[in-house]
């Protein structure tokens, strides 16, 4: 589990239990589920215990790059940076709204470039008419959250730099990024949705792990089967509108075997040639899992940052804890206040 000496992962995980075709639901249903008794209490504490770590990560996190942020030339990042996400995720080169494509291209490393798109509509502002750039925003969060974080590395440079230039867009008076984050037309493809798909696969492996961490050998349930994954998988394995919230889950996942493609044709597990990460013992397989776990949680505590510029930090520790509350009610635990 990642950061277990910080995070009761193992608390809220006695609140529940993996059960195949669980009889109470038609049709029935093999997921986790919560138990008859929950402690409600220890679940909101997880809650805003997770929400803290959060925003402390993130807080570090603005304080080293925000000097970074500061500079004035018209070039908000490399053409180093512009390259990552082919060289991280194996792309092809720029193509909007493709999974398979570079989000980034060379006009999105202008600051005036931004500006003057924020300038194109009638009134001023971003629209859904600029979803690629939502898509660059999270390209560039994924991006600095995946390179390694070896102190002095070239890539680690290289991650700063692509963070570096959110905040300074972020933080520029002509530039309403926040205008990009909840854009939608039927479904969101706003820069929320790199924190939505991310937080929600974050919390269902690290309590994977520790609910059969307690169970031991009793429940024997591979991943794809359990109908929460299922459902995540549908859509953060998608390649659909404007989807670069999806790369790096896409990357991880298809290593392992499991595509949305593949699912869908899913019939018998026996037959279905994919590695559950949380069961596999190779040390290659364990170590890419941890990678994935840590930067998923570098995604989370740099949206956080976003976040709090755009909302306030009270406000962006409320609307964490609600989105884990919402999380822990798909497992059938309801623990919003009454």
């Amino acid at each position: 589990m990642h950061l277990d000496h910080a995070i009761p992962w193992n608390a809220a995980a006695n609140n529940f239990a993996i059960v195949r075709d669980n009889t109470r639901y038609t049709p029935r249903e093999t997921n986790v589920f919560a138990r008859e008794s929950i402690d409600a209490e220890s679940l909101r504490h997880f809650c805003r215990v997770l929400a803290d770590k959060i925003h402390e990560f993130g807080v570090t996190e603005s304080n080293k790059i925000t000097p970074l942020s500061e500079q004035q030339s018209d070039q908000l990042f490399s053409s180093k940076v512009c390259e990552l996400p082919e060289l991280l995720f194996n792309l092809a080169p720029h193509s909007t709204n493709s999974l398979r494509h570079n989000p980034l291209d060379t006009p999105h490393q202008s600051l005036q470039y931004w500006i003057d798109r924020a300038k194109t509509h009638d009134s001023s502002g971003y629209t859904t008419a600029d979803a690629d750039l939502a898509d660059a925003v999270k390209a560039l969060i994924t991006v600095s959250a995946v390179s390694p974080t070896g102190r002095g590395t070239t890539s680690n440079k290289l991650g700063q730099e692509a963070f570096a230039a959110v905040l300074r867009l972020a933080k520029h008076p002509e530039v309403p990024l926040q205008d990009l984050n909840s854009l939608h037309w039927g479904h969101s493809v706003g820069v929320q949705k790199v924190q939505e798909v991310t937080l929600q696969i974050y919390l269902m492996i690290n309590l994977l792990e520790a609910i059969r961490a307690r169970s031991g050998t009793d429940v024997q349930v591979h991943m794809c089967e359990l109908q929460s994954f299922r459902n995540w998988a549908s859509n953060a394995l998608a390649d659909f509108d404007f989807p670069a919230q999806n790369l790096i889950h896409w990357h991880f996942w298809q290593i392992l075997g499991i595509t949305t493609e593949r699912l869908a044709e899913w019939k018998d597990l026996d037959k279905l040639e994919v590695i559950d990460p949380l069961a596999e013992e190779s040390v290659e397989t364990q170590f890419t899992l941890r990678e994935y776990l840590k930067a998923c949680f570098g995604i989370l505590y740099r949206y956080d940052v976003l976040q709090c510029l755009w909302v306030g930090e009270e406000q962006s520790r409320d609307i964490w804890t609600s989105e884990i509350e919402y999380f822990f009610k798909g497992w059938r635990a309801d623990i919003s206040s009454k």
